[in-house]
């Protein structure tokens, strides 16, 4: 006997949409955050261009660590 009544509807994907939608997002990100270097630099802002050097190689390592750790083999 089924107590509760649980409907689930056609168009849910579990999660599958998000393997497409995630790469997008990082490399949105990694490009903003590219641009927004290079501008630094080129409004002479040394230091803080230089600080922000280290920020896209750790995204790149992020999106790796997801890739193998959540995707499906």
């Amino acid at each position: 006997m089924q107590i509760l009544f649980v409907f689930v509807p056609r168009y849910e994907t579990g999660g599958h949409y998000w393997f497409v939608v995630f790469p997008r997002v990082i490399l949105a990100v990694l490009s903003s955050q590219i641009l927004l270097i290079a501008y630094l630099f080129t409004q002479e802002y040394y230091r803080q261009g230089f600080v922000l050097i280290p920020l896209p190689i750790a995204l790149f390592m992020f999106f790796r660590y997801c890739t193998r750790n959540y995707e499906p083999q």
